[in-house]
């Protein structure tokens, strides 16, 4: 019991607090309008003039005093603190931009604007400076992340791939952009390193992703393909459908089809191949009888083409096995022709044709 009456004072403090906030908050307009006076126009135009001038000292020293002047209301104040915090995200700081920056990241909003939801006032920070500012630090992570991965590339540093599994989020984001920026010729002696890590198991998928597009290499994308994120397999297989991976598309394809998170993707590609390539349609085929089957039924199924109709009826009706024979169903039950109903009408007619698959076809094409 001493313990709960040793925590009512802060509480009741903290609570009285936000009630203070709360009693002052405004409607959008009018917390705008308030924040949007003379004071404020002179110092955004001298933020601007700061960030032509790539001026850092001069910006923390506008931060400085502005963050201490008591005699500005403070809807203007945090108006101008955001502003500055935005121009501070487009240059190169120095330490005292730095510590600033990092103070304000503790910084608790006073002005305060409401909104109704559903009956429901919810109240917010006209500017939130803490955000921002924490915002403004993962940018200039990135920035420098990415400047020296840049100058690491130039110079064949290898130290640059076993380095990336141990960095932050957002420098990881700085060096997949140095890694799209540089040159295909720089990139390339990076392959070994990249296929090792990945054989390692390292998370290096982003940059292999970024090498295999840029130098056309189909054992580096194998590697994101079989062992990377869902997302970026996606879309490396966006990748593979440019002109310069004719001759590899289809194996990496076929790779791809083996993950279930792809394998949607990988079958619906192949079969926009096969329109016009037979070797993707007995791709498609060959499937039939897998886990990606079903998806390469659909895939055959918007081919709807006459020999396409003849297999997989021929499927349907010798095929001894049976997941085989329920995914050539599916696709005859998806083809809309005359072909593909009669085809699913001979075979319900059949004596030996199994229940559980005639039940499947619709009962009108049963009799």
């Amino acid at each position: 019991m001493r313990v709960q009456k040793h925590l009512i004072g802060p509480v009741l403090l903290v609570l009285a607090a936000s009630a203070a906030a709360e009693k002052g908050a405004m409607p959008l307009g009018q917390a705008m309008k308030a924040s949007s006076g003379p004071a404020f126009e002179v110092r955004a135009g001298e933020i601007r003039t700061i960030v032509q001038s790539e001026d850092a000292a001069g910006l923390a020293n506008l931060m400085a005093s502005f963050k201490s002047d008591v005699t500005i209301d403070p809807p203007t104040r945090e108006r101008v603190l955001y502003e500055s915090l935005r121009a501070a995200a487009l240059l190169r700081p120095d330490d005292r931009l730095r510590q600033l920056v990092e103070g304000l990241t503790r910084y608790r909003s006073e002005t305060l604007i409401w909104t109704d939801d559903h009956g429901h006032r919810e109240y917010r920070p006209l500017f939130d400076i803490a955000v921002t500012a924490r915002y403004v630090n993962r940018v200039w992570s990135e920035n420098e992340a990415r400047e020296q991965a840049a100058r690491a590339i130039r110079n064949q540093q290898p130290n640059v791939i076993s380095q990336y599994p141990t960095i932050s989020a957002d420098q990881q984001r700085g060096v997949i952009e140095a890694f799209r920026d540089a040159p295909r010729s720089e990139l390339q002696p990076y392959r070994a390193a990249l296929l090792g890590a990945l054989a390692d198991g390292m998370p290096v998928h982003d940059l292999a992703a970024i090498v295999a597009s840029k130098t056309t290499d189909s054992e580096l994308l194998s590697g994101v393909l079989l062992s990377g994120p869902a997302e970026l397999g996606l879309q490396s297989l966006r990748v593979i459908e440019g002109a310069q991976w004719a001759g590899q598309r289809l194996p990496l394809l076929s790779l791809a089809a083996e993950r279930p998170e792809l394998q949607s993707a990988a079958m619906l590609t192949i079969g926009r191949l096969a329109a016009t390539d037979p070797s993707a349609t007995e791709i498609l085929f060959s499937f039939l009888g897998t886990p990606a089957g079903s998806s390469a039924a659909v895939a055959l199924a918007q081919l709807a083409q006459p020999d396409v109709i003849s297999r997989l009826s021929l499927i349907l009706q010798r095929s001894s096995h049976e997941q085989t024979r329920r995914h050539a169903l599916l696709g005859l039950r998806m083809i809309d022709s005359p072909a593909a109903r009669d085809a699913l009408s001979a075979f319900a007619r059949q004596p030996s044709a199994p229940a559980e698959l005639v039940s499947e076809i619709p009962a009108w094409l049963r009799y």
